[in-house]
């Protein structure tokens, strides 16, 4: 998802366009080629679900929503290719031609996008190259680079989610845990007090705070004062991610 939603970006025009010059077409012709309405029915049902009107995901879009509901213009395109063999057999070298390059064409794109598949990293590289930038995307990226041991790149990419949104807790959360990485455990503190106050399920950042002083920081009396708020976090009904942890680092930092 984008940190901001600006309409008159050239993608939207671009999308609105297309489709309306679509479904202008689509109606001139609905009575020559009544297969071309009940595909692009068929295709608009199928989308309709995953549209995004209703978001259920951190992704704006998907490659994989339109794969189903392309099924119908595969069909369509098929079925006429076979009616103009059956209309023009002495066409037929050339429809076969036509056809192969179409097929050997559309291979070549696939191949092409799944190599930017072959691992995380390069997915995320991907992914702001083609401008699907946002915080969630950086802040993904920067905790995939902080397990490869990448932790300078990763801090720029936690710093760039949080310039993007500042309120967004889970940057600060994985920004703190790299600078305590990286040793500079002041600012990971300062890092770690900004995280609990915005994300939703905070006992972790509490849980890594206790864990930072009563490690790190030989500050035993303020990591039992963190993991009981972390513990007590935990307890409030429906509280996200719901774990035990924060009862074993408690009974750690209690012995």
């Amino acid at each position: 998802l984008p940190a901001r939603f600006n309409p008159a970006e050239t993608r939207w025009w671009i999308g609105i366009t297309f489709t309306l010059t679509g479904l202008t077409l689509i109606w001139l012709l609905r009575g020559r080629f009544p297969a071309l309405v009940a595909v692009a029915l068929a295709y608009a049902i199928l989308l309709a679900p995953i549209l995004g009107v209703f978001q259920s995901g951190i992704q704006l879009v998907a490659d994989r929503y339109s794969y189903v509901a392309n099924i119908g213009w595969a069909v369509l395109a098929a079925g006429g290719l076979i009616v103009l063999f059956r209309k023009r057999p002495a066409q037929a070298g050339l429809l076969t031609a036509a056809a192969a390059v179409a097929f050997l064409a559309l291979g070549a794109l696939t191949w092409r996008q799944t190599g930017f598949w072959q691992d995380t990293r390069t997915l995320f590289v991907r992914c702001l190259a083609v401008g699907a930038d946002g915080p969630i995307v950086r802040e993904s990226y920067g905790r995939l680079l902080s397990v490869q041991k990448n932790f300078p790149e990763a801090l720029i990419q936690f710093q760039t989610a949080i310039d993007m949104n500042p309120e967004y807790g889970e940057a600060w959360y994985s920004r703190a845990n790299t600078l305590k990485e990286l040793g500079r455990l002041a600012e990971a503190e300062q890092s770690y007090f900004k995280a609990r106050t915005l994300m939703p399920d905070s006992w972790r950042a509490d849980l890594m705070l206790g864990l930072m002083y009563l490690t790190r920081m030989e500050r035993p009396v303020d990591a039992v004062a963190a993991i009981r708020s972390s513990v007590a976090k935990v307890e409030i009904p429906g509280t996200p991610f719901f774990s035990s942890r924060p009862y074993l680092m408690l009974a750690g930092a209690l012995d």
